[in-house]
């Protein structure tokens, strides 16, 4: 799996501290209302220390995402997780349970391109962990038809793009129900790039 490199305990903190504000904040209003010296003042952070950690609110707002998932994710998977029918199972469980429980959890007032802004953190990450996953196993035989990058973005945006339908138009299906349809899907056309 991909992880960070290891924060010292004062960072971790930091960085949750800034996590929290950002989110209590986006409960009143939409990103765009929030700025740096509301989140720091909602912190009880000063600016400098918020700049030592992110550019801009849009990075924090990038890293809180990315954090968030990869925290959720790693309570499912192994150590070492490999690409098999399993891990993908748990991994596209894992994207329709986030993005279901993140989409409309912020102020009404904001919009779906910043939903699709932030929720995008997702689906890049899902492709890095499945490329990772698929280089990792490299040792089979690569089908001629697709790289490892196409078929990585491939299965990235069909869960992804499964997952935000889903989740936007009211969710109808179990999380569970959608996962086995999108495996039905993509199985088939990850089946060269499994660890068996």
């Amino acid at each position: 799996m991909l992880k960070e490199e290891k924060l010292d305990p004062r960072v971790k903190r930091t960085r949750q501290l800034l996590q929290e504000s950002i989110m209590k904040l986006m409960e009143q209003k939409d990103i765009h209302s929030i700025t740096v010296q509301d989140i720091t003042d909602q912190a009880g952070l000063n600016r400098a220390t918020f700049y030592a950690h992110f550019d801009d609110k849009y990075a924090l707002l990038n890293y809180m995402v990315r954090d968030m998932f990869q925290q959720q994710l790693e309570q499912r998977l192994s150590a070492q997780p490999t690409l098999t029918e399993e891990t993908l199972r748990l991994l596209t469980l894992t994207v329709c349970e986030y993005l279901g429980q993140f989409i409309g959890h912020c102020s009404p007032a904001r919009h779906n391109s910043d939903q699709i802004m932030m929720t995008s953190q997702v689906q890049n990450h899902v492709y890095e962990i499945l490329l990772s996953w698929m280089q990792a196993a490299s040792h089979q035989s690569q089908p001629a038809y697709a790289t490892l990058e196409n078929a990585a973005t491939f299965a990235s945006w069909a869960m992804f793009g499964s997952v935000l339908h889903w989740a936007d138009r009211g969710r109808k299906l179990s999380s569970e129900a959608l996962t086995n349809q999108i495996l039905a899907l993509l199985l088939p056309a990850l089946d060269p790039y499994l660890d068996n």
